[in-house]
């Protein structure tokens, strides 16, 4: 285009079209969901099976005073299934970004650090608030609640490091229960917590909108229809789409 704007060549020349299939990442079912954070429940403290075989002196790239489930990680599990971050929102977002609203809606507003040119504040589900008040009292106990401190793994400083030792912890439990792939053979890691979120709200949320939901997920319908809700089926919905409007004839 650029040869032709400074008439180098006359026309563009042809090019091949490529066709691109999205493959969407293997969200869980409530069922799953449930199962992950009762695993990661019965995990917690407990060392890791590379500790077990690692020997005297041989060195990994997580220290081995920290190679033991983090209590925190159920509460990230369902954090994010119902919060619809992103894993990258969960190495930055700290106490200062987290507001509990109480009123006629009980929820959580995320006021997180721009991502992908989206700033506008998150809104949580109910279960949200729960999960961030125990949080919250847990870190208290840590002397770890002020405002400027990290709500998961707050004690590692770099927060990259801090992300992946999240993404490790979350492995193991998906391969102790036999979820590490997903219904096509996908390779299911914490980002598959917001394909969850996501899809679980497209399946139970009554009349939520579209534009709604993505504005809220800080995404865009285009990605939903086509990494979020394609694994969505007509028979997932079978009640709505046989309702009626007034009498039945």
């Amino acid at each position: 285009m650029h040869g032709v704007l400074q008439g180098v060549i006359d026309e563009m020349p042809r090019f091949p079209k490529i066709k691109i299939r999205s493959q969407p990442r293997g969200s869980f079912t409530v069922r799953e969901y449930r199962q992950l954070v009762f695993a990661a429940r019965s995990l917690r403290d407990k060392p890791h099976p590379q500790l077990l075989s690692m020997a005297a002196g041989e060195r990994f790239w997580i220290a081995r005073d920290l190679l033991h489930m983090p209590a925190e990680l159920p509460w990230l599990i369902r954090w994010m299934v119902n919060t619809f971050v992103r894993p990258s929102d969960i190495k930055f977002v700290q106490h200062k970004h987290v507001e509990i609203v109480r009123g006629k809606n009980l929820y959580l507003r995320l006021r997180l650090p721009e991502t992908k040119r989206h700033s506008q504040p998150m809104v949580s589900l109910r279960p949200a608030v729960h999960v961030y008040e125990q949080l919250f009292a847990y870190r208290r106990q840590q002397g770890l609640a002020q405002p400027d401190d990290y709500l998961f793994l707050p004690h590692i400083a770099n927060r990259e490091h801090a992300l992946a030792m999240l993404g490790f912890f979350f492995q193991w439990v998906l391969a102790r229960e036999g979820l590490d792939k997903g219904p096509q053979g996908q390779t299911r890691t914490l980002y598959c917590l917001r394909h969850t979120a996501i899809t679980l709200r497209r399946l139970y949320g009554q009349g939520i909108d579209m534009l709604t939901l993505a504005r809220n997920a800080r995404t865009s319908v285009n990605m939903i229809e086509r990494f979020y809700a394609s694994p969505l089926s007509g028979e997932m919905n079978v009640q709505m789409l046989q309702s009626r409007r007034g009498r039945s004839v």
